[in-house]
């Protein structure tokens, strides 16, 4: 799973975390700058992949990567100050919780979409398209692979609209964060980025 929050509002948040340099998550800095440097270097912008990560990097640190970004939303209607303010706009839920370890032991694994089917049950997900999604709820603050923990500790912070969601929360984010005995490296085992699919050129 990359990045440590899980929903609409505080993904966006985390995004212009991410943007504005306030917070980055390893992976997702691993998988985007590599993301940003193929397309850079894709559509002919960059001589190469290492060209276009120095150009992504250059945006980044600068802060013209968020410029462009609030420029964007600005450009499709929204608000000037929406990076600069996000408060403003992020609808917040009116709860946070933390959720508990059940067990000792040590995080095994992390079944993300089970992650997203708890978003789904409190309505920060739909499986109709018909169904209203609610953009508060969500989860932050997920505790890493391959961490120790014993019964109580804090495993993610739930944001939900009201005990019944916390509590169903709690089942669902229990069940899909494997907890057990073991050894696993904490950096986890696999690289963000595996490697390029590059097509060949026809001759």
């Amino acid at each position: 799973m990359l990045g440590d929050t899980v929903g609409n509002a505080l993904e966006m948040q985390e995004a212009i975390d991410f943007l504005t340099g306030k917070h980055q998550e390893q992976r997702v800095y691993d998988v985007t700058m590599a993301l940003a440097a193929e397309m850079l270097t894709v559509s002919g912008v960059a001589a190469d992949v290492s060209d276009g990560l120095r150009m992504a990097t250059e945006a980044l640190e600068s802060g013209r990567a968020a410029e462009t970004f609030g420029k964007m939303v600005s450009s499709l209607g929204g608000p000037a100050d929406f990076v600069e303010n996000t408060n403003k706009y992020l609808e917040a839920a009116p709860m946070i919780n933390t959720i508990t370890a059940a067990r000792t032991g040590r995080v095994l694994s992390m079944d993300a979409r089970k992650v997203g089917l708890a978003l789904v049950s409190l309505k920060g997900g739909r499986t109709r398209a018909d169904q209203k999604i609610d953009f508060a709820v969500g989860f932050t603050d997920f505790i890493k692979v391959g961490q120790p923990v014993s019964a109580e500790t804090p495993i993610c912070l739930a944001h939900t609209r009201d005990e019944a969601q916390l509590e169903e929360a709690t089942a669902l984010l229990r069940e899909a964060i494997v907890i057990g005995e073991g050894n696993v490296d904490p950096t986890g085992t696999e690289p963000a980025v595996r490697e390029r699919i590059v097509a060949r050129k026809k001759a």
